[in-house]
């Protein structure tokens, strides 16, 4: 039987980068270590093999626009107003799950936010499935669902700024410089609606929310 497994880490070494079209832009992009293979964590091994093909598999997900919305600690039922950063990319280096994602400019977002870029907030996985009661090894099938922001990582660490690779740009956009962060909220909703079974495009989308 497969149950919730939830891991939580606090990031060793993350990055951010802000984007703007002329002006530093309110998302923000993270970048850190989620998960390890083959280290006990909350009483469990994830064996490396077991881990890369969750992580394999999320990531085809999210390349087929399957959405990995993050909020603040884990919830049982995530609803639009819960949105603080959209998973955007997941990777596995070594026996390390690096994980990209997106701060939005929402009210969730925007308190991560300022955890994140002064060093005191963790991440934890989201995870299901099926642990050996004798060897305590997450059996194969585990699914990697992202990921959630959380204040007590079950490993104790909180990142200090000075721990955190900083990289910001600023990048110039070559229309009229303005993209309203509305639009990319709105864009993260559409995403949300889609994995809900919403059908419509998102010019659809707009039209419905935009009142147009």
């Amino acid at each position: 039987m497969n149950t919730e497994l939830n891991e939580t880490r606090s990031p060793k070494k993350g990055e951010y980068l802000f984007e703007k079209a002329g002006e530093v832009d309110k998302s923000l992009v993270v970048k850190f270590p989620l998960m390890f293979a083959e280290i006990e964590s909350n009483g469990k091994i994830y064996p490396k093999d077991v881990l890369s093909a969750a992580v394999k598999d999320l990531k085809a997900r999210l390349a087929r626009r399957k959405a990995s919305f993050a909020s603040t600690n884990h919830l049982d039922d995530m609803t639009v107003d819960d949105v603080a950063a959209v998973l955007e990319d997941v990777d596995m280096e070594d026996k390390t799950v690096i994980a990209t994602a997106r701060i939005l400019d929402t009210t969730k977002g925007r308190n991560v936010r300022a955890l994140v870029t002064n060093g005191v907030c963790g991440v934890s996985a989201k995870c299901h499935g099926a642990v050996d009661e004798k060897t305590r090894l997450v059996k194969p099938g585990l699914r990697l669902d992202g990921f959630d922001f959380v204040l007590e990582p079950s490993f104790g660490t909180f990142v200090g700024k000075s721990n955190i690779l900083v990289h910001c740009t600023i990048k110039e956009d070559e229309s009229d410089g303005q993209a309203p962060i509305e639009e990319e909220i709105l864009q993260a909703k559409y995403a949300f609606a889609l994995q809900a079974g919403y059908k419509g495009s998102l010019d659809q989308y707009r039209a419905i929310h935009s009142g147009k």
